[in-house]
C-alpha cells in the first residue's frame, strides 16, 4: 500500500488531491456566507421557523379564565353533582363554535377565542333542587355555546326567550321593537351562563329568579347579575325587580359612579353593576365550592331548600370530602335520603294545606275588612267643588293597585270574599280533623323543619290594613 502512495506522489498525484482540498473548504466557507446573509435579509419571513410565536398578555390572560372554569366544572364533576363524562373540553369539533354566526352577531374575535377555548357541560345534572334546573351558581346555569340557538340567546341575557332570528342585527326583543336597545351585550362582553329568563320588565309579571355571569373582555372584570339582589324597587315605568349583583362581594352595589335609576334602559346596561376582576371572583368561587360554604345545585339564603341544603353539606362530610370522598357511597346516601323524605313529604301535605289555608283566612279577613271601610269611604266621599267628577279612590288588594271602585263593585267584591272565607272556616275543619291522625313523630319533625327552614312566601304576607291607611293617606 505504502509502495502504491509512493509511486502516486512520484507522479504527482498527491499536490492535485491537496489542491482540490482548500478550493473545497472555501466553497464550504463561501456557501455558509451566503446562506447567512439569505436567512439575515430574509428574516422576517424564516423567523417564525423555529421561534416559538409571541402571545400576548391578553391571550393569557383568556387562558387564565379558561383554566378556571375548566377547573370550576372538574371540581362539580368530582363532587358528584355532574355525571362523569359530562363535560366536553377543547378542540370543540362536532359541535363547534359557530364562528361565522358568532361574528355576525357581533363577538369580537377575542370573544370568539374565549369560547372556543371554553369547557361545556353537555348532560344535565344529577340533581337540582325547586325550581333551579342546571344551575351552576347563584341561579345561573350551565350554558353550551356550541348550539346555535343559545350563543344567539346569550346576547341579549335580560331577554333570551323573546329572542327572534330577525333581532340579530339590532338585539332588540321582539317585545320592544320601540325601544332603546335593553341589555345587548357588547361585542366584548361574553356570557358564562344561561338563564331561561333573567328579569322581566313588564308590570304584570312577577320577578323571575335567575342570573347570569358576564366577562368584560376589556376590564377583564366579572359581572354575575340576577334576581334577588337585594329589596325590591318598584319604578315609574311599571317594573318591580331587584336586578343587581349576585355576588357575594358585591351583592346589590352598583359600579362606581353610578346611582340607583328609574330608567329602565340604563337598569338593562351590565356596566351599572358592581363587579370584580374576573379571575379573583372565578377563584373565590371554587373555594367557596371546596369548603362547602356553597353545595352544588342550591341556591345560598334560599330557605325553601335550606333543609336539603344543609343535608347535602352533611352527607358530603360523612363521605370524606374534600380530602377522602367516596363518590359511590355518597350516591347511594344521597338518593336514599331523597326517597325517605319525599315519602315523608307527601305524608304532611295536609299540614302545609292547613298552614295555607289559615294564611288565607287571615289575608282574606284583611280584605273584607277594607272592603268594609271602602264602602264607608265611598258613602261619606265630598267631592272637591273644583273638580265634580271626582271619586273615592280605594286600592284593591287582588290587583294591587289604587283604583276607582263604585258601591256596586265594592258589595260585590264584599260578598266574594264572604263565600271564601265561609270556605275556607269548612276546609280548615276537615284538615285538622286529617292532621290529627299524622304520626306525631312526622308532625313534630315537619314542625321543626318548618320553624327552621320557613319559605320567604309565608313571611311575606301583606298587610293590607296598612295598605288601606296609605290608601287614604293618597286622597287626603
Amino acid at each position: 500500500m505504502k509502495d502504491k502512495e509512493d509511486t502516486l506522489e512520484q507522479n504527482g498525484v498527491r499536490p492535485v488531491l491537496k489542491g482540490s482540498g482548500a478550493l473545497l473548504k472555501s466553497a464550504l466557507t463561501l456557501g455558509a456566507c451566503c446562506l447567512v446573509y439569505f436567512l439575515w435579509t430574509n428574516r422576517h419571513r424564516v423567523e417564525p421557523l423555529w421561534r416559538k410565536p409571541e402571545v400576548s398578555k391578553q391571550e393569557l390572560w383568556i387562558q387564565d379564565v379558561v383554566d378556571l372554569i375548566t377547573d370550576l366544572y372538574t371540581l362539580l364533576e368530582g363532587m358528584a353533582y355532574l355525571p362523569p363524562k359530562s363535560i366536553s373540553y377543547p378542540p370543540h369539533i362536532n359541535p363547534a363554535i359557530n364562528n361565522t354566526l358568532a361574528a355576525r352577531i357581533g363577538l369580537s374575535s377575542d370573544a370568539i377565542l374565549l369560547l372556543e377555548k371554553l369547557p361545556y357541560v353537555m348532560i344535565d345534572t344529577n340533581w337540582n333542587a325547586y325550581r333551579y334546573k342546571n344551575e351552576l351558581l347563584l341561579t345561573t346555569q350551565f350554558a353550551d355555546m356550541r348550539d346555535d340557538w343559545t350563543l344567539r340567546k346569550s346576547r341579549d341575557p335580560w331577554h333570551p326567550d323573546t329572542w327572534h332570528p330577525r333581532d340579530e342585527e339590532h338585539f332588540k326583543p321582539n317585545s320592544s321593537k320601540d325601544e332603546e336597545v335593553l341589555g345587548g351585550l357588547k361585542p366584548w362582553e361574553v356570557a358564562l351562563s344561561g338563564v331561561d329568563r333573567i328579569n322581566s320588565w313588564m308590570s304584570d309579571d312577577q320577578p323571575l329568579r335567575g342570573a347570569n355571569m358576564i366577562l368584560n373582555l376589556k376590564t377583564r372584570h366579572l359581572f354575575t347579575i340576577g334576581d334577588g339582589a337585594g329589596k325590591p324597587h318598584e319604578y315609574n315605568d311599571g317594573s318591580y325587580e331587584n336586578r343587581g349583583s349576585v355576588d357575594p362581594v358585591t351583592r346589590d352595589m352598583l359600579a362606581h359612579g353610578e346611582n340607583l335609576t328609574f330608567k329602565r334602559t340604563t337598569r338593562a346596561r351590565v356596566s351599572h353593576y358592581a363587579s370584580r376582576p374576573a379571575t379573583e371572583a372565578l377563584s373565590d368561587y371554587i373555594h367557596r365550592f371546596k369548603t362547602l360554604e356553597w353545595v352544588p345545585g342550591f341556591v345560598l339564603g334560599d330557605s325553601q331548600i335550606g333543609y336539603a341544603c344543609d343535608t347535602y353539606r352533611q352527607l358530603y362530610r360523612e363521605h370524606g370530602w374534600p380530602s377522602n370522598f367516596n363518590k359511590v357511597a355518597f350516591e347511594d346516601a344521597r338518593k336514599a335520603w331523597h326517597e325517605k323524605t319525599e315519602a315523608q313529604y307527601k305524608a304532611t301535605e295536609p299540614i302545609r294545606e292547613l298552614q295555607r289555608v289559615e294564611w288565607q283566612l287571615k289575608s282574606d279577613g284583611q280584605k273584607l275588612d277594607l272592603y268594609n271601610k271602602h264602602l264607608e269611604n265611598i258613602v261619606n266621599f265630598v267631592p272637591d267643588p273644583q273638580k265634580p267628577w271626582s271619586k273615592a279612590k280605594t286600592f284593591n288588594p287582588d290587583s294591587g293597585r289604587y283604583i276607582y271602585l263604585t258601591e256596586k263593585q265594592t258589595l260585590n267584591s264584599k260578598e266574594i270574599m264572604i263565600k271564601r272565607i265561609r270556605e275556607g272556616e269548612e276546609r280548615k275543619v276537615e284538615l285538622n280533623k286529617i292532621v290529627e291522625g299524622i304520626d306525631p313523630k312526622l308532625r313534630n319533625l315537619h314542625k321543626e323543619i318548618d320553624a327552621k327552614y320557613r319559605g320567604f312566601h309565608q313571611l311575606a304576607m301583606p298587610d293590607f290594613t296598612k295598605l288601606y291607611n296609605m290608601s287614604i293617606s293618597a286622597q287626603q
